[in-house]
Formats: C-alpha cells, sequence, structure tokens
C-alpha cells in the first residue's frame, strides 16, 4: 500500500512516528522527484532528516544519489541499521525475534512499515547498481521472515535472484509454494513466506495448470527455469512449466525468442497482472538468465516439440508454439504468426495482435470496449500513481488493513476513510 493513500495517511508517517513538518518535506521532495524535478527537492529532504526517525527520507536520498553508488547503497546499508534499532527500541528487544509477538506481523504494524521500505529499497539498488543478488535475496528473504504475507510483493524477485545464485531447488520450491498459496485458500500465507527451503515437490504442482489471471507468471517461469537447471532439457516438469508460463504471459518470452534488448530500467507504469510492464520488469531481472546459448536451444525445441500443458480439470492445454505465436485478433481471419513479434499489437491496450491494418479495422467495433476500458484503467492508476487523484470516471479504490484500523482509499476523492466494520473483520492486509 502507496504511504500517501493508506494508514500512514490516516495516522502519520511510521504510524505517526516521524514529525508532521518532516512528513510534510518528504511528500514535498517526493512529489518533485515523481515529476523529476529532482534537483528542487534537495532542500525539502535535507529539512525532512532533521527527524532522526524519518527513514523514508533517506530512501529518496539513496535514488537521488545513483549516479554515485557507493555513497547510494552505503546511505540505505546506514538507514537500514537506524531503522532496526528504531524498532528496537519502539517495539522493545523482542522486535525481531521469531517467539516474539511482532515477527510475522510487520508491515500490519504501521510503524514498521518505514523500515521495511528501507530494505525493499535496499534489495531493490542492490541488484540495480551491484547486480549483488546474493545480497538482494538475503535482504528479502529476511522481509518474508518479518512479514510472511509479503505486503510489499518481494515474492515476484526473491525467485529470479535464487536463479542468479544457482539455488535451484530453492527457487522451485519457493515457486510451487506460492503457486499453491494463490490457489488454495488454506495455504494463502506461507510459512516464513516461502523461505522454510525444503526439497521440491516432483511433477508440477497442480496449482500451476489453474487459469486464473491473478497468479503471477513469474512463478512459473523461475519453475521452469528452475526445473530445467535441476533435471536437463528433457524435463517434462520443465516444458511444462514453460508452457503454462507462456500461456500466463506470453509477453515475456516472445520478446526472449525475438531477440529483444535486456530492459534498461523497470516499468514504472501502471499494470494490470501479467501484462506487458510486469514482463519488463522481470526481463530486466533475468533477460541474461533466459539467453545462454543452451537456454535459448532448449525453448527452441520446445517451440518444435513442445508438451501440450494439462488444464486443471486435466483438459488438454495449447502447445508452447500455440501460446506465444499469436492469432490475428480479428476472429474471422484465423492467420497465426509464424515466428513471435510478427504480428503488431493494438496501440491502446497492448493485448491484442492483427495480422493487418485491414484486420483491426474490422475488429474495431467487437475490440472497441474492452480496449477503452483497458486504457482507462490504465489513466486512473497513473493519475494515482502522480498524486493527481483518479483522472477518469472509472472507480479506484484501495483497501488498508493495519493496526486495527481498517482504512479505504478513494481515488475519485482523495479520502482515506475508516471502514465501517470492526478491526479483526474484513481483509487481513493491503488488496
Amino acid at each position: 500500500m502507496d504511504k500517501r493513500f493508506g494508514v500512514e495517511k490516516l495516522v502519520g508517517l511510521g504510524g505517526g512516528l516521524v514529525s508532521p513538518a518532516s512528513q510534510k518535506a518528504t511528500e514535498k521532495a517526493a512529489s518533485l522527484c515523481r515529476q523529476g524535478r529532482s534537483e528542487e527537492a534537495v532542500p525539502y529532504l535535507e529539512e525532512a532528516i532533521k527527524d532522526p526517525n524519518n527513514l523514508d527520507a533517506h530512501i529518496e536520498i539513496a535514488f537521488l544519489s545513483a549516479n554515485d553508488p557507493k555513497f547510494a547503497i552505503q546511505v540505505l546499508e546506514t538507514t537500514s541499521k537506524r531503522g532496526r534499532k528504531i524498532m528496537l527500541d519502539v517495539l522493545g528487544p523482542q522486535a525481531f525475534a521469531d517467539a516474539g509477538p511482532y515477527v510475522g506481523h510487520f508491515h500490519e504494524i504501521p510503524v514498521t512499515r518505514p523500515y521495511m521500505r528501507v530494505l525493499q529499497a535496499q534489495a531493490r539498488l542492490y541488484v540495480e547498481i551491484d547486480q549483488a543478488y546474493g545480497k538482494a535475496a538475503a535482504v528479502i528473504i529476511e522481509m518474508l521472515r518479518l512479514c510472511p504475507g509479503d505486503n510489499m510483493g518481494q515474492r515476484t524477485w526473491l525467485g529470479a535472484l535464487l536463479l542468479h545464485t544457482k539455488r535451484y531447488a530453492d527457487t522451485l520450491y519457493f515457486s510451487q509454494i506460492w503457486l499453491d498459496s494463490y490457489v488454495n485458500s488454506a495455504n494463502s500465507i506461507p510459512v516464513r513466506g516461502g523461505t522454510d527451503f525444503k526439497p521440491p515437490e516432483k511433477g508440477v504442482v497442480a496449482a500451476a495448470r489453474t487459469t486464473s489471471d491473478w497468479v503471477p507468471a513469474v512463478h512459473l517461469y523461475n519453475a521452469a527455469l528452475a526445473a530445467f537447471r535441476l533435471y536437463g532439457p528433457r524435463s517434462e516438469e520443465a516444458r511444462e512449466y514453460l508452457t503454462l508460463a507462456a500461456r500466463a504471459n506470453a509477453h515475456i518470452l516472445t520478446k526472449i525468442l525475438a531477440g529483444a534488448e535486456k530492459p534498461s530500467s523497470l516499468n514504472n507504469s501502471p499494470r494490470q497482472p501479467n501484462g506487458p510492464e510486469e514482463a519488463q520488469d522481470y526481463r530486466w531481472l533475468t533477460q541474461e538468465l533466459w539467453t545462454t546459448p543452451d537456454v535459448l536451444r532448449w525453448i527452441q525445441d520446445c517451440m518444435k516439440h513442445g508438451t501440450r500443458a494439462s488444464g486443471a480439470e486435466g483438459a488438454s492445454e495449447p502447445t508452447l508454439r500455440d501460446a506465444v505465436l499469436k492469432k490475428c485478433g480479428d476472429s474471422s481471419c484465423g492467420n497465426q504468426e509464424t515466428k513471435a513479434l510478427e504480428y503488431k499489437r493494438c496501440a491502446g491496450c497492448h493485448l491484442i495482435s492483427y495480422c493487418s491494418a485491414p484486420c483491426q479495422k474490422a475488429d474495431w467495433p467487437n475490440h472497441k470496449s474492452a480496449c477503452k476500458e483497458r486504457t482507462q484503467l490504465k489513466l486512473a492508476r497513473k493519475g494515482l500513481m502522480k498524486g493527481k487523484g483518479n483522472v477518469t470516471d472509472m472507480p479506484v479504490f484501495a483497501m488498508d488493513m493495519a493496526g486495527g484500523v481498517p482504512v479505504l482509499y478513494n481515488g475519485s476523492t482523495k479520502q482515506v476513510l475508516p471502514m465501517p466494520f470492526p478491526p479483526g473483520s474484513g481483509p487481513r492486509a493491503d488488496s
């Protein structure tokens, strides 16, 4: 949950731990940074850090100092130590003890959120600046110990980092655990966020075959590559995971097969599950792992002789080739690509492709409504990210549950309101 919208907007930054003046200066600096006016943000950050409890201001300073990598990382490492001391001062000596009352519930407690944001920024800069994948993985494993529910979405990074450090069995186990958590509500919160690493399950876990759009494709891609490394190119397990991954988000594999360059940065645009934005972020993290000669040979072999994935009910699903090579979006056409990214995508939604301009024109009456809805949703999310509120007529809400204070952010009115249900009921975490 963005601190501009949730509980911290209602009760103050860090659950009220940061002074109002320091919080106001941080918010102004962050707004200027989002507008690309970083030089103007410096005086506000200098004012903000006068409050020793303001960790978020140091995060902004670290990212503004990315042209001095050593200094940027040093800022965050120092800030994480300061944050740890603050947690011990506020929560007591049991703050980080496995058997204590707080581990497992960080982020649900508003005062812990700035510290968790420092760890998240630290993991990102370890990758972005230093390619220190092992250090980044260690930080995220600690985050998942503190908050197994992973309110900050670090589970979409950890599997990739484990692959970089050649921890293939741990990658496969982690992917399987989180795939299962999305499908089976009884297992929704994995132990230690899936970092109680055990031998992975043999075969493709049943949860991987779900058709839900909410299951992140990155777990399927990580499972495929981990299984390939563990069991070899003839592994049916690896082949099926790859087919399921492409079915969930073909954008990743099509870019790899088309020889697209590795993205130079993360994608900060609004997104929907398993869309092109998430594909860019995953390729930014892992593309070099997917473009080694042996992996590319394996993918091409799977495209040629690919295993047909099984559906949730055991029904036969499309092969890898069918999942990657798009059919023309005009249902009356029937043409299919002969190579990845042969057809041009709709410029509006980026989710459908056409073999020709006449086909796109013919299909527009059918596609218009879905395309407009996708575009409106992207604009609404973009407005929220830039602090402008909801800039469309589409209703956008965000829910936050922490510290016994459930709140709802109304994106149309920019209001943060207590929810009309008692503490302990309703959602457990952000949604």
